[in-house]
């Protein structure tokens, strides 16, 4: 369990960062003015509350199969590796899927 902790938390952080966009819209606080974003690029709360849920369910995939490394015939320390190489797939991803803009914009600002 000590491999997964680092990847729910930026699954957690990416969740509490859409709670926190979503709280700013019920407020009417205009957060792209704040913040300095461009209005037709920035992700809404409702994508990264997508993003967040499908990595979770990615993420409880892995921990469920590297629990139970019996019934799938793979050695257990093999499914950390592989549920970070999709994440780190996920980010360096060329193709223009998965909002690549938002992606470009991460990669940028790291």
């Amino acid at each position: 369990m000590q491999l997964y902790k680092g990847s729910f938390l930026l699954i957690e952080f990416l969740f509490l960062i859409g709670l926190n966009l979503y709280c700013f819209n019920i407020s009417a606080i205009n957060h792209t003015l704040i913040f300095g974003l461009d209005p037709r690029d920035h992700l809404s709360y409702y994508h990264i509350f997508e993003m967040a849920g499908g990595l979770t369910v990615c993420w409880c995939t892995s921990v469920l199969a590297s629990l139970h490394p019996a019934m799938l015939s793979v050695p257990q320390q093999l499914h950390p590796l592989l549920f970070h190489s999709f994440l780190l797939f996920l980010l360096l991803n060329p193709f223009s899927i998965f909002h690549t803009q938002a992606r470009r914009w991460l990669m940028v600002t790291m």
